[in-house]
């Protein structure tokens, strides 16, 4: 043996069995585990589109936790994330924002009409309620909902010279406004095309409700057998006014989330009891980014507690 040198343990794991250097929590698991899958980064990856996106904090007297994981399928295949989400407010402070959207899997470059979509309603959504301080009509979400329907046909057109035989890309789309300092019975207006999910986490009842029941009828236009999406299904948009009860959880979220909440999921019972106040985002990323057989689909959520939890951080 050179000097200087030590024989190495016979017993020192092989680089491949080594231990994690930040072990946490784990995956948490919704059912049966899924099986492992290698996985893959998108090459080349789409820039500002990471797999997972999080944001964490307070607008007015509202605490806010958002998060978008790419699904296991798109972490196979070396495919980007598809969701989207954006959270912003009126330029008079007086109200909330949020937007979610799901590319359509089978459209090229899905991932760039949700983010398209999800930046250009809470952009128009804000500039027509300084004329309207009251809270959007019908007719501003059609306006709204109009303006990113366009720009997703001129996105595709920015797309068009690489896209080949592919589908030009498309989204669905869901947006909420609630007020920044909700009192009881406060008013909250919803807005989506397609499957995208409006749904609300009662205070007293501890259940899970749509206030937003997605339209997936469809046979024309781009609905890719499933669901309405933009920018062809903008005939499509429903539009609702429900009230922000107290200690009511809002949230806005993909199918790839909203499906694992059906009637005997596991992640039904646990969230409805785990989510009385807001989580901790490393702990919401986790809840969002479950794991669960067959349940492969980029999954994303922004939820509102009607309190602000995050005026001291550690």
């Amino acid at each position: 043996m050179a000097p200087g040198r030590e024989a190495a343990s016979p017993t020192c794991p092989r680089p491949d069995a080594a231990a994690p250097r930040h072990a946490g929590a784990g995956p948490r698991y919704a059912g049966n585990k899924p099986s492992p899958i290698a996985v893959l980064l998108p090459v080349p990856p789409l820039l500002g589109h990471p797999s997972v996106q999080a944001e964490s904090g307070g607008i007015g007297g509202v605490t806010v936790r958002a998060a978008s994981c790419r699904g296991r399928e798109h972490m196979a295949e070396g495919e980007s994330r598809q969701d989207a989400f954006v959270v912003g407010s009126s330029a008079d402070g007086r109200w909330l924002i949020a937007a979610v959207a799901d590319g359509v899997g089978t459209t090229f470059h899905a991932e760039c009409a949700a983010q398209t979509a999800v930046g250009t309603v809470v952009r128009e959504v804000a500039r027509l309620l300084k004329g309207n301080p009251a809270g959007p009509r019908d007719d501003d979400w059609s306006a709204a909902f109009g303006a990113a329907a366009d720009a997703v046909k001129e996105r595709r057109a920015d797309l068009s010279a690489y896209a080949g035989d592919g589908r030009p890309c498309s989204t669905t789309l869901v947006a909420l406004v609630a007020p920044v300092h909700p009192g009881s019975g406060d008013p909250v207006y919803c807005a989506g095309v397609g499957d995208s999910l409006a749904f609300r986490l009662g205070g007293r009842t501890r259940e899970w409700e749509a206030l937003l029941v997605p339209d997936a009828s469809g046979t024309g236009g781009i609905s890719d057998n499933v669901t309405w999406a933009l920018p062809s299904g903008l005939d499509h948009l429903r539009t609702a006014v429900v009230r922000w009860e107290r200690d009511d959880v809002l949230c806005l979220g993909t199918d790839g989330f909203t499906h694992a909440l059906g009637h005997g999921s596991p992640l039904r019972d646990e969230l409805a009891a785990e989510w009385r106040t807001p989580p901790d985002i490393m702990t919401f990323i986790r809840d969002v980014d479950y794991h669960r057989a067959t349940f492969n689909d980029d999954r994303t959520v922004v939820g509102l507690w009607p309190s602000f939890h995050d005026g001291r951080m550690p």
